[in-house]
């Protein structure tokens, strides 16, 4: 599989430039099952893991859509 690391732009002033090979030996060790590898905080947000990427309320809302009785009413 190929991973794509966060822009260069979130790596924080004077941070290992090594770091990006961590990161992505740990994202294929993650592939192996059975296999728990953690991550410490910098490397976690180089691997995009604290990328807001969450639907805004409108595409929630538009989600929706086909659900029949489940569907939530409502909104803004």
């Amino acid at each position: 599989m190929t991973y794509q690391i966060v822009p260069d732009l979130h790596m924080a002033p004077g941070q290992d430039p090594g770091l990006r090979d961590i990161v992505l030996a740990k994202l294929e060790n993650a592939e192996i099952p059975g296999l728990s590898v953690t991550f410490q905080p910098d490397e976690a947000g180089l691997a995009g893991a604290f990328l807001e990427d969450a639907l805004g309320v409108d595409d929630a809302l538009n989600a929706e859509d086909g659900f029949g009785d489940y569907a939530v009413t409502g909104g803004r």
